[in-house]
Order: structure tokens, then sequence, then C-alpha cells
């Protein structure tokens, strides 16, 4: 009679076996990913909650990309085999870390350690990867194994920075809730390794059962990828506010290696480090060139806004005995030689259809009132010019008089 272990075993083979006909035709969730192994993972727990997975990694440098399609174990890879035998129910397949077209993700080819009913601690370790200088790393791989085993068994993925020497738990397929299922290449596990940048890591796939027995489940992985860096240039976002005195405002935002600096240049001036708005008070026609960097060097391709500051005045139009226009200083500076002048286009005008001047100087806040005396009949237009304001009305005119002005 068989044991409940070998039914149960021979069943999971079977059911990768249909797992892998109906690939084609199943609709999964999203899948898992890594937090603190003394928590339990959950799909749809985890992928909200992780920003990394968010993150566009096509412009992140590639620091190791494995598929398993050559030589085994590739090159720089290593294994450590406790068990160097094969399933005694299936025996092509071995009980320590492999080679397997049978099971995988892309290619042909993918890593494989099978079950066995004598004690397993497999290891299967990469080379060394270079995080010094790389921050926001990243592994992903794929994979074909069993979510929350409760046979005491466990399918790490572990990290050292001590070349081997010691071992930090990253992540444990037996740590998800108590029989989840399988992951059939659904989805990659995504793990952060931002805490070791700086570092030299190593990373294995190790597999253990207790001392009695072996692992429950067969694992597979594929496509293993660590990425990290940064490649992607931050974005400045420039805001223009004011009509008189323009303010100019720069954010910059870089949401993986963050924002070094930005700089700036002001029509045809020398480019200058931007450290808070910046006031425009001269008169006319600007362009705002910038450009930001990260901290990882990326340099943002430059940008360019057009504004206009306008003199710092305001016109006020008035009838009654002939036409009064105020004009007045409502800037922050003093403004000197002001050239203003005043028309009337109406058809009946004998007197005072224009009249010009300069205000040699006008202070902040002050403000000085022009007459002009008319003679005449019928509607007419007022146009007034103060430097570079404009400003217009209309009214009619009665002898000396002028009403109705708006």
């Amino acid at each position: 009679m068989r044991s409940r272990k070998t039914l149960l075993k021979e069943f999971g083979v079977l059911l990768i076996v249909s797992l892998m006909v109906l690939s084609s035709i199943v609709v999964t969730a999203n899948g898992p990913l890594v937090k603190d192994s003394k928590i339990e993972y959950t799909h749809e727990s985890m992928i909200n909650q992780d920003p990394i997975r968010q993150k566009d990694t096509q412009n992140r440098e590639v620091l190791l990309s494995e598929g398993f399609e050559g030589n085994f174990p590739p090159t720089g890879w290593t294994r450590i085999i406790t068990n160097t035998g094969y399933c005694d129910s299936y025996p092509q397949y071995s009980a320590h870390w492999n080679q397997s077209s049978d099971v995988v993700h892309n290619g042909t080819k993918a890593a494989y350690v099978w079950w066995d009913y004598q004690h397993q601690d497999e290891w299967l370790i990469t080379p060394e990867i270079n995080l010094v200088g790389i921050p926001n790393g990243i592994l992903t791989f794929w994979s074909y194994g069993y979510e929350g085993s409760t046979y005491n068994d466990h399918y790490y993925v572990k990290i050292s920075t001590d070349n081997g020497v010691t071992w930090t738990e990253l992540f444990d397929l037996s740590s998800f809730p108590p029989n989840q299922g399988w992951n059939s290449y659904t989805s990659p596990y995504v793990i952060d390794l931002a805490a070791y940048q700086g570092q030299i890591i190593q990373l294995a796939w190790h597999v253990v059962s207790p001392q009695n027995d072996g692992i429950w489940y067969q694992w597979c992985i594929d496509d293993v990828e660590v990425t990290g860096g940064d490649n992607i240039p931050p974005v400045t976002t420039c805001t223009i506010t004011g009509t008189y005195e323009t303010i100019i405002t720069f954010t910059a935002t870089d949401d993986m290696s963050g924002v070094d600096y930005t700089k700036y240049k002001l029509d045809n001036g020398a480019w200058i480090e931007y450290n808070a708005p910046i006031i425009v008070t001269a008169v006319g026609d600007h362009i705002v060139y910038y450009y930001s960097v990260d901290n990882a060097g990326n340099v943002e391709a430059e940008k360019h806004n057009t504004f206009t500051t306008q003199l710092a005045i305001t016109i006020t139009i008035k009838g009654g005995l002939g036409v009064s226009v105020t004009i007045k200083n409502v800037g922050t500076i003093n403004l000197t030689d002001i050239d203003w002048s005043m028309a009337l286009d109406g058809k009946l005008i004998f007197a005072g259809k224009t009249k010009s001047g300069i205000l040699y100087t006008l202070a902040v806040g002050e403000e000085v009132t022009i007459k002009d005396s008319v003679i005449g009949f019928g509607r007419t237009g007022i146009g007034i010019s103060a430097g570079t304001v404009d400003a217009s009305a209309s009214g009619t005119i009665l002898l000396f008089f002028v009403i109705g002005v708006k």
C-alpha cells in the first residue's frame, strides 16, 4: 500500500502536468510580493503595499540575468548538494538543484529541485552582485512552487553580504498562508534589495527539509533578474505667477535616487543653481531655461517657458470737466521716465484730442492724475498709454464735459 505521502506527492506531480496543459486558459490573480519572512504572505494584500512593483524597470541597469538555458550551474553560480540522489518514484528528477526542460517559464530550460524521502538541504547560489553605488536594487524571479507548505519544509530565498559565510532570509514559500496553492509561473516574485545598496551580495535559493524526511514539493525557478540603479532623469515643473512682478518656482521630482539640483537661466544670462523662487521685475518678454540632475547623475533635457512682465502701474480713466487719467505705481520699486499719451477719437472734437508727456518719477504707491480739457460733441473713444501699459474707455462729450465714461 502506498503511503499518504506517496499519494499526495504523486497527486502533486499529476497536478503539475495538468496545470501545464491548462496554463494557456487559466486566469489568475496578481502574484505575491515579499514582506518580512515572519509575516504571512498573501497575493492581494501585498500588491498594493510595495511601491517598488509600480516602478518602471525598463531603464534600469541589469546586474544579473539568468534563464538557465546553457550549462548548469551557470557560469559563476554554485551549488551545495546534500542529497546526491534522485526521487525514488521519479528517478529522472534529482533531489538537488539541477536543470529541467519539463517545467519552464521562458525558453527551454529552468532550474529545479525535486522532492525525495531522504533529507534535503540544497542550495543554488548566484555569483557576487555588486550593489556599490547602485540604489534601488530589485530581485525578480519566476517560480513554479507551492505556497504555504505545512510539513516543516522550507523554500527560501536568502542573501549574503560576506561571501556566503552567513545568510539572511528574504523569502520563504512556506510562510504563505497554509496550503495557499501553486504559483505555476503565474506572476513573478519581486524582492526589494534597496537596503543592501553599497554592498556586494550573493543570493541563494535554498530548500531544506526535516532531518527524517525530504521536502514535500518540487520547486522550479526561471528568468532570474537583478536590476538596480537609476537611469531615469528627474522631471522639473516650472510655475510662473504674477503680472507686474513675475515669480518663477521650480519643482523637481525623482522617485528613485532623488533630485540633486536644479539649474536655470533667464534670457541670455548665466546658468544659476535654483534655491528659492525667482522674482522678475524687468518689463518685457522673457524666456527662462531650466533642467534638473538626480543623485545618480541623470541629466534632464533642457526645458523653457516664456512669460511677459508688465510695468507695475494701473490706469484709471474718468470723465467730468474734460478727461482725467490716474496713473499709479502698484509695484515694489520706484519707476522713472514713464512715457504717457492720451488720444480721443471722436469726430467732433475741436480741442484736447491728444496729449502726451513724461512722468520722471513715480514712487512705490504714488499716483499721478493727468487732466485733459476738451471742447466738442458726441461719442468718443479714449485711449491711454503709460510705459508698456494700455487702457481704454468711451464716453460722450457735451462741450466741455465728458460723461458716461466706462
